[in-house]
């Protein structure tokens, strides 16, 4: 292919096409049908984010303009679907790395405790690979019926949990590599995430209207759904450090959930859709990715409830992670893996991980992205 062609595919693929479409309550499989014809005409482009591609042409004026958020150390891995290749960033020079070749359409990155090892789900083999962090070496696939999507590492790193996206949730035992029996919860799951304690794992589920299911961990038993406000639409989670209490993001607002009694509060309305939630390790404050409209990443204050001022990066904002010092945030913004500095707010220099070959890097359009511990 030569260069004005691949430039053409770069152009169409980079947009504001959200991760997911919009799932009616009776269509969720022509939902997900959608979103992988989507996904392929993303990857086929090479250059669309999802979770942590850098930028091709820096959209926002001013951005590189800005210093450079200050460098926290540590490694961030950003699965890319288009690819299907992990990439390494250097969280203390921004610097990506060598890309290792994991599968062929990657959806969700986890990484254990311990920080050994990383497990990346893959749609497009229906397959969760280990990746060992030590060397950058792919494990054995372990293989589902249904593609895997959402995956969840609880604290004590011995259980995967791995949502398919249809209506289960499957436990794998880390030590052997074995999948159990699934949790059955509902069509349409998209994230889990799982309590300090490793007692409880909250699933989101988007079909009709948003709910948040709890999932007994010692017993794989599923509890009542808890129901968030706001619009329907993709569903995310974070639950704050102290294990008291979860924020669901999902269509145009933030729900605060009360764990103790499973009783939702008030909305907290940032902006039209919601893609990404990421709490700081102090537990002070809420980072809400916005991938339309703005193209922005909303502070929240959690001890009031009140939204701060908005810090627009350079295209539709999919994915967030904090680093464990809670100095930075590493946001996918369409375009580019920007660093925020999160005592001032302000973004920096993105940061390029995607080209293809021709052009001299990676190729690849992100899922998510993880900070090693």
């Amino acid at each position: 292919m030569d260069e004005t062609s691949l430039r053409a595919l770069l152009d169409s693929a980079i947009g504001d096409e959200p991760p997911i479409g919009p799932v009616g309550r009776n269509s969720l499989r022509e939902g997900i049908k959608l979103r992988r014809r989507a996904r392929m005409r993303r990857a086929a482009g090479a250059a669309a984010v999802v979770a942590a591609v850098a930028a091709a042409l820096p959209a926002v004026t001013g951005v590189l303009g800005n210093r450079a958020a200050a460098p926290s150390g540590g490694t961030a891995y950003v699965a890319m679907q288009g690819s299907g290749t992990v990439v390494p960033i250097d969280l203390a020079t921004n610097t990506p790395g060598q890309p290792i070749q994991v599968g062929r359409a990657l959806y969700a990155i986890a990484i254990t405790p311990d920080g050994k090892t990383a497990y990346v789900s893959d749609e497009g083999t229906s397959t969760v690979t280990p990746v060992d962090l030590a060397t950058d070496t792919p494990g054995k696939p372990i293989r589902f019926s249904v593609s895997p999507f959402a995956i969840a590492i609880t604290p004590d790193g011995k259980t995967a949990y791995v949502a398919n996206g249809i209506n289960g949730v499957v436990p794998i035992d880390l030590a052997t590599g074995t999948p159990g029996k699934p949790i059955h919860i509902g069509p349409g799951l998209s994230v889990i995430a799982i309590t300090p304690d490793g007692k409880t794992a909250y699933v989101g589920t988007y079909a009709g209207k948003n709910t948040v299911t709890p999932i007994d961990v010692a017993t794989g038993t599923p509890g009542k759904p808890i129901h968030v406000g706001g619009q329907p639409g993709w569903l995310t989670i974070a639950i704050t450090p102290d294990g008291k209490t979860a924020y669901a993001a999902d269509g145009n607002a933030v729900t605060p959930i009360d764990l103790a009694t499973g009783t939702p509060g008030k909305p907290i309305h940032i902006g039209t859709r919601l893609s990404a939630i990421a709490i700081t390790p102090d537990g002070k404050t809420a980072y809400v990715a916005d991938y339309a409209g703005r193209n922005a990443v909303t502070p929240i204050d959690l001890a009031t409830g009140t939204p701060g001022k908005p810090i627009h990066v350079g295209g539709p904002t999919y994915a967030i992670a904090i680093t464990p010092d809670g100095k930075t945030a590493y946001v996918a913004d369409g375009n580019a893996v920007t660093p925020i500095d999160l005592a001032t707010g302000t973004p920096g220099k993105p940061i390029r991980v995607w080209h293809s070959s021709a052009l001299g890097a990676y190729v690849g359009s992100p899922g998510s992205i993880a900070i090693m511990p």
